[in-house]
């Protein structure tokens, strides 16, 4: 037998499943066991109410009892076991299957031990993968070896079961052959928090919920292949290990979530699995009904957010579709930077700066996407000037290089339109770079991406005319925060364009320019005349 209690509590004793020194009255709920983290150490523990007492030895040998208990919203709980291997079954519910025969026999996959997660931590959702789909799903916890065992003596080798979510890139699974990166990659198996022993594990609801709303609802009674059955025919081909885990399958209908969203998943008589969504967050701000807004960017549409990017703030129950709103200029900042000479290949045979080299662009030359670029009489032509745009998050004073990132909420795409007649005659670039206009930005600003490895181009009517990476910027994002802010305070909202590669070249009324930025997306302006700007 496994998870021989030693010391032997006051009142009856029963044998459940194989575990000996579970109380009689604690048969009707069973024992919930946890692996957790406090004083340095990470133990195993049983949960008292709202507390928790540490185990000493081995929860899949024997063990006992010691007199350290600690208040639960004190310890870090992990992830329940260490398993050497975790499978997870495929169609396992009717109502998941939709016109698909169930299958004659279980369906498992492999999910590797390295992609799960414990209770509280995030999923991370990986670039180019939005938006995973959320699994809720019972996990059996097994407890003993388990080699050839029929189905009659399969709950003999379960410890128990607790919450798991198998979290999954649709875009890799209906892609790859298997299923390996689509259901295993890090972060892709949240499971807790706790191990139920000694419950009715054939006869257990199940809900998940997303940001609070249920998505999933089912009961173990709904498996097609019960959990003997699953364990039974695993063992007969895979030798379980104490503390491997087993996904015994989703319900119903899965749906996409995004960065920001809360999932749990709830099972009676375990507790609740909560995992937040994080990863690469796409903001817009946008008007609609004439009030501006902001939102974060799922999919084919915009999710309205209540509070600002740059505090707190919560997903709305609100959204539009992109053609719904009018998009907006990012940010309304308090200052515009912009560097000069920031890539070797613009510079020419110039010396590259020893220092990133601002100037001023005033916050009145922006343009939103969309929102036209208007040529001034006598400065025909205007160029392009394809930019990384800098979004500051939060207040800025003196802050060194290794911190600034902390400093940045993300980056948007940038065109500083430049009159080359007045810069070449004025000292200052005053109207040359900030008259009206001048300052196309948007359309979203992306967080959480990686930004010193970027592609960006820009196409001049479709055809490509300049075209780089920001791992080519001489200052990098860091440098250049960093040095504006010893000089100058910068606030959330403010904007800094890094420079432009290459040559630029000259656009008419007429022309479309669009400045394309990995991880963020097009931002797209068509030229016109002053003598048209007011049609």
């Amino acid at each position: 037998m496994f998870a021989r209690r030693l010391l032997v509590m006051a009142g009856s004793i029963a044998v459940i499943g194989g575990l000996v020194g579970v109380p009689v009255d604690a048969m009707a709920e069973g024992v919930k066991y946890l692996r957790f983290h406090a004083d340095g150490k990470s133990s195993y523990g049983i949960l008292d109410g709202d507390r928790v007492r540490r185990l000493s030895g081995d929860l899949f040998g024997e063990w006992a009892e010691t007199d350290s208990t600690y208040p639960l919203n004190e310890v870090e709980i992990l992830v329940p076991t260490k398993p050497s291997k975790v499978f997870a079954l495929a169609g396992n519910y009717r109502d998941h299957l939709g016109d698909r025969d169930p299958p004659e026999y279980p369906q498992p996959f492999y999910k590797l031990p390295s992609c799960l997660i414990a209770h509280g931590a995030n999923v991370v959702q990986p670039p180019d993968t939005a938006p995973v789909h959320f699994e809720a799903e019972i996990v059996i916890v097994i407890g003993k070896r388990a080699k050839n065992v029929s189905k009659e003596d399969a709950l003999d080798y379960v410890l128990g079961i607790t919450c798991g979510n198998d979290i999954s890139a649709r875009v890799w699974q209906s892609g790859d052959t298997q299923w390996w990166r689509g259901k295993a990659s890090d972060t892709f198996g949240p499971v807790g928090p706790f191990i139920a022993s000694g419950i009715d594990y054939a006869n257990v609801s199940m809900e998940l919920r997303l940001n609070g709303k249920v998505r999933q609802k089912t009961n173990s009674a709904n498996l097609i292949h019960d959990i003997p059955t699953t364990v039974s025919f695993i063992s007969k081909h895979c030798t379980l290990e104490p503390g491997d885990l087993i996904y015994t399958g989703t319900t119903g209908k899965t749906h996409g979530m995004y960065p920001g969203d809360v999932v749990e998943v709830e099972i009676e008589n375990v507790g609740t699995l909560r995992n937040q969504i994080v990863g690469p967050i796409k903001y817009a701000r946008f008007q609609v009904d004439g009030e501006a807004r902001y939102g974060v960017v799922e999919g084919d549409v915009i999710r309205a957010i209540s509070g600002t990017p740059f505090g707190d703030w919560k997903k709305t129950d609100t959204t539009y579709a992109h053609h719904e709103v009018q998009i907006l200029a990012p940010t309304k900042p308090s200052k515009v930077f912009a560097l000069a000479g920031n890539y070797l290949d613009h510079l020419g045979d110039t010396e590259p700066p020893a220092y990133p080299e601002p100037f001023i662009k005033l916050p009145s030359c922006l343009q939103r996407h969309g929102g036209p670029i208007v040529q001034p009489g006598d400065t025909d032509p205007v160029h392009y000037e394809a930019e990384v745009v800098v979004v500051i998050g939060k207040r800025a004073e003196k802050v060194s290089v290794e911190d600034a990132l902390d400093y940045v909420l993300g980056v948007t795409c940038g065109n500083d339109v430049s009159a080359r007649v007045w810069q070449r005659a004025d000292t200052q670039w005053w109207r040359a770079k900030a008259s009206d206009t001048f300052g196309p930005c948007g359309p979203y600003i992306a967080s959480g991406i990686d930004y010193a490895n970027l592609a960006m181009e820009l196409r001049l009517n479709g055809e490509v005319r300049q075209k780089t990476n920001t791992k080519n910027l001489i200052h990098d994002i860091p440098t250049v925060v960093s040095f504006i802010s010893h000089h100058t305070t910068l606030l959330p909202g403010d904007l800094i364009f890094t420079g432009t590669p290459g040559r630029t070249k000259g656009m008419k009324p007429g022309d479309i320019v669009e400045v394309e930025l990995e991880g963020v997306g097009i931002l797209r302006n068509p030229i016109i005349s002053a003598e048209n700007a007011g049609e």
